[in-house]
């Protein structure tokens, strides 16, 4: 049984076959020795060898074919010139949208975690209790016509505050609920010795909000 074959295939072949041996004949000078091997396989050799010949068609074909490359030449130079190319170092963000983004996060929520330990009230919570303050984060709005995750901003404010160690975090309502889901769980399914008692969550001294 024949295998199919594609008629646009075959039309591209003979085509393509046609427009070589055309420019074979017009356009270039190609030596054959007796066997049939080509003797200039390089397309410049050739069409040197075209405008060296005497054929006219060869010549100015040659010479249009050497000034759009002398042209496109001088384009590609002149693009290159005024460019400046300055080398970032590799932690070094670059931000090509101009939107808010994960980086934009990242730098706000530190300075702003460090501003608000920084000052004077945890040093002076800090000698009239003798502890260090518990802080909540709580719900930021987003007031913006720009996209904020605000769910990541406050991600990023509770890492800083307890990467700074000067302050300590009270987890989300949440967070929480998760927890006494499972405290809940473990008054009912969990051994006597690791079951956790109600009533030791820490309270939070302030509200960040």
């Amino acid at each position: 049984m024949a295998s199919p074959i594609h008629s646009k295939l075959i039309e591209g072949q003979i085509e393509g076959a046609v427009a070589l041996g055309l420019r074979y004949v017009l356009f270039e000078e190609v030596l054959l020795d007796r066997t049939g091997q080509v003797l200039t396989p390089a397309i410049a050799e050739r069409m040197w060898r075209g405008l060296q010949g005497g054929n006219p068609m060869i010549k100015k074909f040659a010479r249009i074919i050497l000034t759009v490359a002398a042209v496109l030449a001088l384009f590609v130079l002149a693009g290159c010139g005024g460019k400046e190319v300055t080398r970032v170092a590799v932690e070094e963000e670059i931000d090509l949208s101009g939107e808010w983004n994960d980086v934009d996060s990242q730098k706000v929520s530190t300075e702003l975690t460090t501003q608000i330990t920084m000052s004077p009230w945890v040093e002076d919570f800090r000698a009239e209790e003798g502890k260090k303050p518990y802080l909540i984060v709580g719900t930021v709005r987003n007031k913006t016509a720009e996209h904020i995750a605000t769910k990541t901003f406050i991600a990023d404010l509770e890492r800083n505050f307890i990467n700074g160690g000067r302050v300590r975090v009270v987890a989300s309502a949440e967070e929480r609920d998760e927890i006494r889901g499972e405290r809940a769980d473990q008054q009912e399914f969990s051994s006597t010795e690791t079951m956790k008692q109600w009533g030791r969550e820490k309270g939070a001294d302030y509200m960040l909000i």
